[in-house]
C-alpha cells in the first residue's frame, strides 16, 4: 500500500529543494505542482466520473511539462464510472514506491480537502523567515512595482498561507519544518522527516540533484536547484530589500514571525503602514469569505466547460 505525503509552505519558501532531497530516497517519489487538488478542491469533486478524469489528466499532463522526464500518460487509465479522487490520483504515479505525493504551496490553502479526501496522508508544511519570503517573490514577480504594492501583495499572501496553516497546527499528521533547519542541519532535519513518513534515511538525500528534471526554464526561477546546500540564501535579504521595507514587513508581519520565533524588533509604526495594514486585513478576510470562494467555484467551472467544448 502506497501513502500520500503532501509538502505545504509560503511561497518561495524552498518546497522545490525540499521536494528534490526527499526525492533522492528510492522510496519516495514527489511531483512539483500538479494543481490537481486545487482543482477538485474547488469545484467539490469527491468522486470524478470519466469525464473529469480526462479532464484532471489534462491538467496533470499539462502541469509537468517542465520535467524533462515526464511522460504523457494516456487517456487509458481513466474509467467510465467514478471513482474517488485518491484512487485516480495515485494512479498518476506510474513508480513502485512507498511514499507519492507532491508540493505545492497553493495546496496549503485546501488541506481540509485533503484531510476528508485522502485519509492518514502525512503533511509538511516548510517554514521560512518572511523577510527572505518577500525578498524572493519580489525578485521573481515585483522587482518594478512600487514599494506599497509590494508590501501589500507579499503581505496578504502570507497571512492568507498561515491563516490555513494555523487551522491545523495541533494535528498529528501535520509537522512543521524550518527551511533554515533545513540548511543549517541537512541530515538531521531529514532523518527527522523520514522518521515521520515512516522511511528509513539514506546519506544520498542531502545531495541537491535536479531529482524533479525541472527544464531550462523553470530553472531559472530555482537558480539553487544544482548547487550544493549552502547558507547564501538565509540572509540575503539584507542586502537586497531596502531597510524602510525590511522594517515595513517586519511589522506588518510581527505575530507570523514572532510565531515561528524569527527575531524582530518592531518600530512604532507611521500612520501610512497602519492604513496599509487596514487594507491588508480587508484582503485577507475577503480571501476567506464565501464570495471568494464561490468566485473561484464560477472561474473553474468556466474551465472545465471550455475543456468539454473544445473536446
Amino acid at each position: 500500500m502506497r501513502n500520500n505525503i503532501f509538502i505545504f509552505s509560503f511561497s518561495r519558501s524552498g518546497s522545490t529543494l525540499l521536494c528534490n532531497l526527499l526525492n533522492n530516497n528510492q522510496n519516495i517519489n514527489l511531483i512539483n505542482e500538479s494543481w490537481l487538488i486545487p482543482t477538485v478542491s474547488i469545484l467539490g469533486w469527491k468522486n470524478i466520473n470519466y469525464n473529469k478524469q480526462k479532464y484532471l489528466l489534462y491538467l496533470f499532463n499539462k502541469s509537468q511539462k517542465n520535467n524533462k522526464k515526464h511522460k504523457k500518460i494516456s487517456v487509458n487509465i481513466c474509467v467510465k464510472k467514478q471513482i474517488p479522487i485518491n484512487e485516480f490520483y495515485k494512479k498518476l504515479f506510474n513508480v513502485n514506491t512507498k511514499i507519492i505525493g507532491e508540493k505545492n504551496p497553493v495546496n496549503t490553502l485546501h488541506i481540509d480537502f485533503i484531510n476528508a479526501n485522502f485519509n492518514n496522508s502525512k503533511k509538511i508544511f516548510l517554514s521560512r523567515n518572511p523577510l527572505s519570503i518577500a525578498n524572493s517573490y519580489k525578485n521573481r514577480w515585483l522587482k518594478n512595482q512600487p514599494s506599497h504594492y509590494f508590501l501589500y501583495r507579499v503581505t496578504v499572501l502570507i497571512k492568507t498561507y498561515f491563516n490555513s496553516y494555523y487551522k491545523y497546527i495541533s494535528e498529528n499528521n501535520l509537522k512543521t519544518i524550518k527551511y533554515e533547519d533545513l540548511i543549517c542541519d541537512t541530515s538531521k532535519t531529514l532523518k527527522n522527516i523520514c522518521q515521520y513518513i515512516n522511511v528509513e534515511y539514506d546519506e544520498k538525500m542531502k545531495d541537491n540533484l535536479n531529482k524533479l528534471f525541472l527544464d531550462k526554464e523553470t530553472k531559472k526561477y530555482h537558480q539553487n536547484i544544482d548547487k550544493k546546500v549552502n547558507k547564501e540564501s538565509l540572509e540575503r535579504y539584507l542586502n537586497e530589500l531596502p531597510t524602510k521595507e525590511i522594517e515595513d514587513l517586519k511589522f506588518l508581519l510581527r505575530d507570523i514571525m514572532s510565531f515561528f520565533g524569527y527575531k524582530i524588533n518592531v518600530v512604532k509604526p507611521t500612520k501610512k503602514l497602519l492604513k496599509l495594514e487596514e487594507k491588508i486585513n480587508k484582503r485577507v478576510r475577503f480571501n476567506k469569505s464565501k464570495t471568494k470562494k464561490t468566485l473561484l467555484k464560477i472561474k473553474y467551472k468556466l474551465y472545465y466547460v471550455k475543456y468539454l467544448i473544445s473536446g
